[in-house]
């Protein structure tokens, strides 16, 4: 809805879904989440392909984003809202082998049945790849301003923002090593934070 009556709104929808075997993060980290692999060590070693085809870490099945403002009347205050739903990245359970079975039909325990992997340890996708995924994210950012208009259209701005008002730590990293410590908490989103401003346009 445009600006009208002293107020406006932007709604949207995105539907989207991410495959593939190589991971979209980043360039140094394309094929298992939080390994240093780019594209070339990746094919270095079969094992990289277990399980690598699925959903990928950035895959955001669902986000809705409302965006609104209202200008309070007599007062002239500004009053606007950021309001964003993100289905929460993918994770999976990742383990690490230093050394292969030489005959796949033997024992495990066999110490002679054992060799040592030529590149060291490596890591592997013990499921498929995007079987785990973390919570939804939630996240609500406010600003309030107020306006004084000078000559010549000159106007200064004084401001407040408030970006995660209902202070959710939501995690946005896990720990993907299979294990006691398997999808415990890494990294989290930033705290309430509360910013006051001044601008002057003319």
């Amino acid at each position: 809805k445009r600006l009208s009556r002293r107020w406006q709104m932007l709604a949207s929808y995105v539907r989207s879904h991410a495959s593939g075997n190589i991971d979209n993060l980043s360039f140094s980290t394309s094929a298992l989440r939080g390994s240093n692999y780019g594209p070339s060590p990746f094919l270095d070693t079969p094992n990289s392909l277990f399980n690598g085809q699925g959903t990928l870490t950035n895959d955001f099945e669902n986000e809705v984003t409302l965006q609104g403002q209202y200008i309070i009347p007599r007062v002239d205050v500004t009053v606007s809202a950021d309001y964003r739903y993100v289905s929460g990245q993918t994770y999976t359970a990742e383990g690490r082998a230093s050394e292969y079975l030489i005959d796949p039909n033997g024992s495990a325990t066999d110490p002679n049945n054992l060799a040592p992997f030529n590149q060291g340890r490596v890591r592997y996708f013990i499921e498929p790849r995007g079987a785990r995924r973390l919570d939804a994210a939630n996240n609500l950012n406010l600003r309030a301003e107020k306006f004084f208009s000078f000559e010549k259209g000159s106007r200064l701005g004084v401001f407040a923002d408030i970006f995660n008002v209902f202070n959710k730590g939501e995690a946005t990293e896990v720990s993907i090593r299979y294990g006691r410590t398997l999808g415990d908490t890494v990294a989290l989103s930033s705290p309430r934070v509360t910013r006051l401003g001044v601008r002057y346009t003319w």
